[in-house]
């Protein structure tokens, strides 16, 4: 942010720069983790300095906490804080009562489009 404080830390094997659109554009095992602690993984990523957004049209990995969310496409504020993944799928933990051995993962067939603000 404006005082230096970390809001998103990013990785990628390569990263072109075009000065005229004030575009990022990072290529090979790009790695993102916010301050939620949240990790995002992809081949391709943009971010656009212009927008404040943050975008691919290709696979993308998201690990949170409790699940692993995939799907081809997303889009997201600079923050990484808020985000829509398109074509979507993952794998969450469901507490069963009847089980009393440690969660199995269950996979779950969700809509093709998710916000992240509503899928909890």
């Amino acid at each position: 942010d404006s005082i230096f404080n970390v809001e998103a830390s990013i990785k990628a094997d390569t990263a072109y720069y075009y000065d005229k659109e004030r575009l990022w554009k990072l290529i090979g095992n790009v790695d993102i983790q916010n301050r939620k602690g949240e990790r995002f993984n992809t081949e391709l990523l943009y971010w656009n300095e212009a927008t404040q957004k943050v975008y691919s049209d290709k696979f993308i990995r998201i690990q949170q906490p409790d699940r692993i969310i995939t799907g081809h496409g997303f889009d997201s504020n600079q923050q990484m804080t808020i985000y829509t993944i398109r074509n979507i799928e993952g794998i969450f933990y469901v507490d069963e009562e009847a089980s009393s051995g440690p969660p199995q993962p269950e996979t779950k067939a969700l809509p093709d489009s998710v916000n992240k603000d509503t899928a909890k």
